[in-house]
């Protein structure tokens, strides 16, 4: 078994978010009005993404734009995402820690439940994007996506590994790349894309709680038993 560090350094969590999709027959501008009146304080009023411009009958139509987040409000340390059928929060740069995460998603979901505007959970997601500059991280997995062919002229370019798992009643879907290009940052190197989710969960605080822990427990155990020990090794592991 993995063993699980409680950290390491330097750290390469991009981005950690937790999603809340659901069903609701209240519309989004209510909905947004009745959000922001309770999260005001700590909050900015929201901004609108340029995704609003499309027509709603569209959005509600398509299935990839149904759980699209409309407006985002952003502070020093989160970000607020809120669609017709979504609310989520996002821990960008620097990572606070799960324990911070995971309190503000719960603050935040208990706001929007005592709106009584949501009939039910369709979806409870917990997503990490950890990035890699300047490294291929392939070699430094338990991934090898490599193929071996005959002719000697042809020479392996960048590689993407995407794959599904299930553990618990849990989807997990692995993202890994070995291309990173970030023009404005001037960054290259390699992502691994872990996303854990559980289809219509109960909605009972004590419950979402202990979700949120099982998904994040399963994304920990899956990055950390991707990573070679010597590579593990070169980020200082706190056990």
């Amino acid at each position: 078994m993995t063993k699980i560090p409680k950290r390491i350094t330097p750290c390469p969590i991009a981005n950690a978010t937790v999603e809340f999709r659901f069903a609701t027959e209240w519309d989004v501008e209510r909905l947004r009005e009745e959000v922001y009146s309770r999260v005001k304080d700590q909050y900015p009023p929201f901004e609108e993404l340029p995704i609003k411009q499309i027509p709603q009958e569209i959005l509600e139509q398509e299935n990839a734009l149904r759980y699209q987040p409309y407006y985002q409000a952003t502070t020093s340390s989160f970000i607020l995402l809120l669609g017709a059928h979504m609310i989520s929060v996002v821990n960008a740069t620097p990572y606070l820690g799960w324990e911070a995460l995971q309190s503000e998603c719960l603050r935040i979901w208990k706001m929007v439940e005592e709106l009584d505007a949501v009939i039910k959970i369709e979806r409870l997601g917990l997503r990490y994007v950890n990035i890699f500059e300047d490294i291929d991280v392939f070699p430094k997995t338990h991934i090898s996506p490599t193929l071996t062919i005959e002719q000697s002229n042809f020479k392996q370019g960048k590689s993407y590994f995407r794959t599904f798992f299930s553990r618990d009643g849990f989807s997990c879907l692995l993202q890994v790349s070995n291309e990173l290009i970030e023009s404005q940052q001037q960054r290259t190197g390699s992502l691994i894309d872990i996303d854990v989710s559980l289809e219509n969960p109960p909605l009972q605080d004590t419950t979402t709680s202990t979700t949120l822990d099982l998904a994040h427990t399963i994304e920990k155990e899956l990055f950390f038993g991707l990573l070679q020990p010597e590579f593990l090794n070169t980020f200082s592991p706190e056990y």
